[in-house]
């Protein structure tokens, strides 16, 4: 087994929560609560992990006729993009191992909290070979699910590479809520986490469902530590954040000589013509990336000019044969709006709609006025999920799945 040192980081800290594994031995690990100044000299030839907080990902996962994992990491966000509310070219997304039906778990994160995380280490000289989400690291036991509870927010954990993440405030109603969308396939015990200092939500001992607790004591790295599994990680370090450590340890003491040597040697080779060539060839090669990717998305197409229209008329196209039946977009929305329009004070921010279902955020006075209009629409034969909800100024922001009869 690979030395390894986690570092927790909630947010860009100074002090953070840290712990060496050694080997399979938990009790020769050694941990504590420092400055990154006083880590960094642990690092050394150890692998980096950096633990970050679950409520700064979204975990998801897409369906899509594509292996090669650079051409899955250009094709999902579109894929994923009706799904999420920020713009996609602001987000970093990450991939785990694809399934045999070729569905692949999504990890998404924003780019600026990736910069961020990276600067802050760099700048003690650490660098990270794996970043993880806290969530991704909670124990996983058949029929079970875990939960831990840190600065006022529940990351849970549902499955190898699912989940989800809300304030402490509605983790009871959040849990309730995933309880009951999953049917005869929900848990038979929730496994909660909890660190000294925080806070159990309230009325979560009224679930029909046994809660164990646990302490994380003074820190949770003590828990999750031992549960990373390189088979099951989805690492967000791919990209542009692809880590340069990995696999080049003897290069290093070499690095600042072979640095220097290359700067000498594009200096001196360096002209007009040479960057006409190189972005000459830049070009036909990403050309050629385009092409591949928009065949293999869009089979026995043939190459064209003009991928970009080509693409946005081939999912015009999908969009338009689902918008048909019970499922179609206008039935749905009208048969919603039937039910919204009587609710007071709910306000629509947004709508997608795909696959035959409709995705719509809404503000809403109070969780209450959230479990009534659920109800309203299921009561007209809709089937209902609730994605996410979170309070803020007194309202409550959630985001709805819709679908009719299948």
């Amino acid at each position: 087994m690979t030395d390894r040192i986690f570092i927790y980081m909630p947010s860009d800290q100074t002090e953070v929560d840290w712990l060496i594994a050694s080997g399979n031995d938990a009790s020769s690990n050694r941990s504590g609560h420092d400055a990154l100044t006083k880590i960094a000299p642990l690092c050394g030839d150890r692998q980096v992990v950096l633990v970050i907080p679950g409520n700064s990902t979204t975990l998801r996962s897409a369906s899509l006729p594509v292996t090669n994992k650079k051409q899955l990491l250009k094709a999902i966000p579109y894929a994923l993009e009706e799904q999420l509310v920020e713009d996609v070219e602001s987000l970093h997304f990450a991939v785990g191992k694809q399934g045999a039906d070729k569905t692949t778990p999504v990890a998404v994160t924003r780019q600026q909290y990736m910069k961020n995380w990276v600067a802050v280490l760099d700048k003690h000289g650490i660098s990270p070979e794996i970043i993880i989400p806290d969530t991704l690291l909670l124990p996983l036991k058949r029929k079970e699910w875990s939960a831990v509870i840190q600065n006022h927010f529940m990351n849970v954990r549902t499955g190898k590479n699912t989940g989800f993440s809300c304030d402490d405030t509605n983790a009871t109603f959040m849990l309730q809520t995933a309880l009951a969308e999953n049917g005869n396939n929900k848990p038979e015990r929730i496994n909660l986490f909890l660190s000294d200092n925080a806070i159990v939500p309230e009325n979560i001992n009224e679930l029909d469902i046994e809660i164990i607790k646990h302490s994380t004591g003074d820190n949770p790295l003590g828990i999750l530590s031992g549960n990373i599994n390189g088979s099951a990680v989805i690492n967000l370090m791919q990209g542009t954040f692809t880590s340069k450590e990995s696999g080049s340890g003897s290069l290093k003491p070499w690095k600042p000589a072979l640095i220097a040597g290359v700067i000498l040697l594009l200096l001196h080779v360096g002209s007009n013509v040479g960057q006409y060539f190189y972005l000459n060839n830049e070009y036909n090669r990403l050309d050629t990336e385009i092409t591949q990717l928009y065949q293999q998305l869009f089979p026995g197409s043939k190459k064209a000019k003009n991928i970009r229209s080509l693409v946005q008329s081939k999912l015009k196209a999908l969009g338009a044969s689902n918008t048909a039946g019970s499922n179609g977009f206008v039935n749905l929305l009208a048969r919603t709006g039937d039910v919204l329009h009587k609710i007071p004070g709910l306000e629509i921010k947004n709508i997608n709609y795909r696959n035959k279902r409709m995705e719509m955020e809404v503000v809403l006075n109070d969780l209450q006025t959230l479990e009534k209009v659920k109800k309203n629409l299921t009561d007209t034969g809709l089937t209902i999920e609730v994605q996410s909800a979170s309070a803020k100024d007194n309202k409550v922001t959630t985001r709805l799945k819709i679908e009719g009869a299948s």
